[in-house]
Protein backbone atom coordinates (compact mmCIF):
# COMPACT_ATOMS: atom_id res chain seq x y z
CA UNK A 1 0.00 0.00 0.00
CA UNK A 2 1.08 3.29 -0.89
CA UNK A 3 0.48 7.40 1.04
CA UNK A 4 -2.12 7.48 -1.17
CA UNK A 5 -3.73 4.38 0.36
CA UNK A 6 -2.84 5.75 3.80
CA UNK A 7 -4.74 8.53 3.01
CA UNK A 8 -8.06 7.00 1.51
CA UNK A 9 -8.10 4.58 5.16
CA UNK A 10 -7.91 8.04 7.28
CA UNK A 11 -10.69 9.90 4.63
CA UNK A 12 -12.44 6.70 5.84
CA UNK A 13 -12.19 6.73 9.27
CA UNK A 14 -12.60 10.60 9.54
CA UNK A 15 -15.86 10.16 7.52
CA UNK A 16 -16.99 6.65 9.10
CA UNK A 17 -17.41 5.24 5.30
CA UNK A 18 -16.25 2.08 7.08
CA UNK A 19 -18.28 -1.32 7.75
CA UNK A 20 -18.44 -2.67 11.64
CA UNK A 21 -18.96 -6.03 12.32
CA UNK A 22 -19.64 -7.97 15.85
CA UNK A 23 -19.91 -11.31 17.22
CA UNK A 24 -18.14 -14.45 18.05
CA UNK A 25 -14.97 -15.78 15.95
CA UNK A 26 -15.35 -18.68 14.78
CA UNK A 27 -13.15 -20.77 12.15
CA UNK A 28 -10.29 -19.72 13.84
CA UNK A 29 -6.82 -20.83 12.24
CA UNK A 30 -3.63 -19.31 13.90
CA UNK A 31 -0.73 -17.59 12.15
CA UNK A 32 2.85 -20.24 11.78
CA UNK A 33 4.70 -16.90 12.59
CA UNK A 34 6.57 -17.19 9.21
CA UNK A 35 4.16 -17.60 6.07
CA UNK A 36 0.73 -18.54 7.25
CA UNK A 37 -2.04 -15.38 8.15
CA UNK A 38 -4.13 -15.44 10.85
CA UNK A 39 -7.53 -16.29 9.59
CA UNK A 40 -11.17 -15.88 11.66
CA UNK A 41 -14.60 -15.46 10.89
CA UNK A 42 -17.05 -13.23 12.21
CA UNK A 43 -20.67 -13.04 11.09
CA UNK A 44 -20.11 -15.01 7.69
CA UNK A 45 -17.32 -12.41 7.17
CA UNK A 46 -13.84 -13.59 6.47
CA UNK A 47 -10.75 -11.87 7.97
CA UNK A 48 -7.43 -12.42 7.86
CA UNK A 49 -4.55 -11.03 9.33
CA UNK A 50 -1.01 -11.36 8.10
CA UNK A 51 1.72 -9.75 10.03
CA UNK A 52 3.01 -7.44 7.53
CA UNK A 53 0.50 -4.03 7.09
CA UNK A 54 1.75 -1.09 6.56
CA UNK A 55 -1.68 0.37 7.70
CA UNK A 56 -4.51 -0.82 9.65
CA UNK A 57 -4.16 -4.23 12.05
CA UNK A 58 -1.99 -6.24 11.68
CA UNK A 59 -0.71 -7.97 15.10
CA UNK A 60 -0.87 -11.84 15.19
CA UNK A 61 -1.61 -14.56 17.19
CA UNK A 62 2.70 -14.51 17.12
CA UNK A 63 2.48 -11.11 18.46
CA UNK A 64 0.35 -11.39 21.08
CA UNK A 65 -3.12 -10.70 19.76
CA UNK A 66 -5.65 -12.17 21.97
CA UNK A 67 -8.08 -13.57 19.28
CA UNK A 68 -9.24 -17.52 19.38
CA UNK A 69 -12.41 -19.12 18.70
CA UNK A 70 -15.62 -17.87 20.44
CA UNK A 71 -14.09 -14.61 21.56
CA UNK A 72 -16.61 -11.50 20.99
CA UNK A 73 -15.13 -9.09 18.88
CA UNK A 74 -15.91 -5.99 17.56
CA UNK A 75 -14.54 -4.86 14.05
CA UNK A 76 -14.69 -1.72 12.17
CA UNK A 77 -12.84 -2.41 8.39
CA UNK A 78 -13.08 -1.27 5.01
CA UNK A 79 -12.26 -2.84 1.77
CA UNK A 80 -9.13 -1.19 -0.38
CA UNK A 81 -7.67 -3.26 -3.52
CA UNK A 82 -9.71 -6.18 -2.80
CA UNK A 83 -8.10 -7.05 0.69
CA UNK A 84 -9.97 -6.09 4.14
CA UNK A 85 -8.01 -2.99 6.43
CA UNK A 86 -9.07 -3.40 9.51
CA UNK A 87 -9.19 0.20 11.39
CA UNK A 88 -10.48 -1.00 14.64
CA UNK A 89 -10.54 -3.94 16.84
CA UNK A 90 -12.48 -4.62 19.90
CA UNK A 91 -12.31 -7.08 22.44
CA UNK A 92 -15.58 -7.33 24.31
CA UNK A 93 -15.13 -8.64 27.84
Amino acid sequence: MSIIDFIILKGIYKNSTYKVVEGKVINYLPSDCNRKPQQFTINNIDFLIAGNSLYGYDETNCDGNKINEGLYIRIVYTELRFQKVILKLEIKR
